[in-house]
């Protein structure tokens, strides 16, 4: 069941959502040095891009190229590409797959990078995967990889040796000799991350520097990053059990409608026009129901007993979720995960009966569930989604039970950030 849950769940959030994607005004540069203006569509490209797509007008046929027909092109004040063959190092930097050469091994590769910096000094971004490069160039000059790298290195700790990861930080010593001014410190250049946002801070302190009137010619939009989210609902639950030994006990509670309250923090990643996002919602949910069995019965004899289920607790689910733009205001949505802890509070099963055994539910001993949602989205503050939370197992310690709990919610959410 799991794994068509796991299919199912992969399938819906790799649907791609085409809704919304603009042609903006831009132009492309060809090889011959032609300047062709045009509408681009606006991808918002998380890995850089190897061709384009574009219109020559607005009703126009939709036309592409690649990478070896195009030297540069640009969407007005978004982002701008420049097609470079450059030496560009692809060490891995993940611990397994690290070497023991502190050196970069370069190769020459054709790529369009990303100006992210255009003045005196040009700083480019290259994205593919996790592989992560910055470049710069001066007075037009050659485009150069800014040098960072992560390596294994044999350290002396205690009087013997250890392995250790050591880190190749030569674009510091990179900017300093090349992209400096008056005004700025070797400070400076020890202060700066290898991240983009760093970098470009220094390129742009750089640039106003040797030019009191540069200004930055592409300008990214302002995106909420977070959203904080009060998210009531009614959840309509249901609550099975079964008992290996004796099938008296196999009950089914039924389903019960209740309330429930989440936060929500949702984290909008920074591609695809803020299309795609991780969220987590503590989320606290109750059920209680009563049911009347029989708890044992023989040719003598039948005990009768009232059984009542309580499971109260403080879910926190971790998922992704997939935004379909419709228009400036509304949005509709899809989102799926997991819920990867469940706090319970004061939860069990209790047989009115003594002779009956109560079934204590403790935090940490339930199992997860996948949940599954749709939902619509309105001036990114108001919202309502329908939400289906699959079986989960809530009598996980204890050898002859078993349970089944699920829920169908309709959530309403009102975004305070």
């Amino acid at each position: 069941m799991k794994t068509k849950v796991i299919i199912g769940l992969i399938t819906i959030l790799s649907i791609p959502g085409y809704a919304q994607i603009n042609f903006e005004k831009g132009y492309f540069i060809n090889n011959a040095g032609a300047k062709t203006e045009c509408l681009i569509k606006n991808l918002d490209w998380k890995d850089n891009p190897t061709k384009l797509t574009y219109k020559l007008t607005a009703d126009g046929e939709e036309l592409s190229t690649v990478i070896s027909m195009v030297k540069e092109f640009a969407i007005e004040s978004v982002s701008k590409y420049v097609r470079a063959t450059v030496k560009m190092d692809r060490s891995s930097e993940q611990i397994e797959r690290l070497s023991g050469d502190k050196n970069p091994v370069f190769k020459e590769e054709t790529l369009f990078l990303k100006l992210l910096v255009e003045g005196k000094a040009n700083l480019y971004h290259y994205e593919e995967g996790n592989l992560r490069r910055l470049f710069y160039q001066v007075n037009q000059g050659e485009i150069k990889q800014l040098v960072y790298k992560k390596y294994k290195s044999i350290e002396r700790y205690q009087n013997r040796n250890i392995e250790a990861i050591s880190t190749n930080n030569h674009y510091k010593q990179q900017i300093w000799t090349d992209v400096r001014c008056d005004e700025m410190t070797v400070k400076d250049a020890e202060k700066a991350e290898y991240r983009r946002n760093s970098l470009m801070k220094y390129f742009i302190i750089y640039n106003k520097c040797i030019d009191p009137n540069f200004e930055m010619t592409t300008k990214s939009p302002e995106k909420d990053i977070f959203n904080l989210t009060i998210r009531p609902g009614i959840r309509l639950s249901s609550f099975s059990t079964d008992n290996s030994v004796n099938d008296l006990r196999d009950i089914d509670f039924g389903a019960k409608a209740n309330a429930s309250l989440g936060v929500e923090l949702e984290y909008i990643l920074p591609f695809n026009h803020g299309k795609w996002s991780v969220l987590l919602e503590p989320t606290y949910q109750s059920y209680t129901s009563e049911k009347f069995i029989n708890y044992f019965q023989s040719s003598l004899l039948t005990i009768e007993t009232n059984v009542t289920a309580k499971y109260t607790s403080i879910e926190i689910p971790f998922g992704i979720r997939h935004y379909f733009i419709l228009n400036q205001e509304s949005k509709l949505f899809i989102d799926g995960g997991l819920v990867i802890t469940d706090i319970a509070l004061n939860s069990g099963i209790d047989f009115e009966d003594d002779r009956g055994r109560d079934l204590d539910i403790e935090s940490g001993q339930t199992g997860n569930n996948f949940f599954l949602g749709f939902g619509y989205k309105y001036k990114n503050t108001y919202s309502v989604q329908a939400r289906y939370g699959f079986a989960k197992e809530l009598l996980g310690p204890f050898a002859s039970w078993s349970s089944d709990y699920s829920s169908a919610s309709i959530v309403f959410g009102y975004s305070i950030l």
